[in-house]
């Protein structure tokens, strides 16, 4: 397939969301990687993670999605929890959400 635009994937911003919204919880990049990984045949694990990254990211620019880099301890974790921002008391994440 030829490199350029056509290989985006249309709305992958709002798949992202549905996949963290349905499960409910907070997610890490590698699962929301994982259940993606169908969508694209030919990218490899490692470079659909990294392109996930970036869309992560911009997505909480624009507050779609927060992220969570500590646990109930303050520990920083090895990586980030995403959910959404519903899912939030003020700065704190919603304990059902961090099962």
């Amino acid at each position: 397939s030829k490199p350029g635009k056509r290989n985006r994937i249309p709305d992958l911003a709002e798949k992202i969301q549905g996949i963290v919204g349905s499960s409910a919880r907070f997610t890490t990049n590698s699962v929301i990687t994982d259940k993606l990984a169908s969508l694209y045949p030919g990218k490899s694990r490692s470079d659909l993670g990294k392109y996930i990254s970036v869309i992560l990211s911009n997505m909480k620019a624009r507050k779609e999605l927060v992220v969570v880099t500590q646990d109930a301890k303050g520990n920083k974790m090895r990586s980030g929890l995403w959910g959404l921002p519903t899912w939030f008391d003020g700065t704190k994440p919603k304990v059902e959400f961090l099962k």
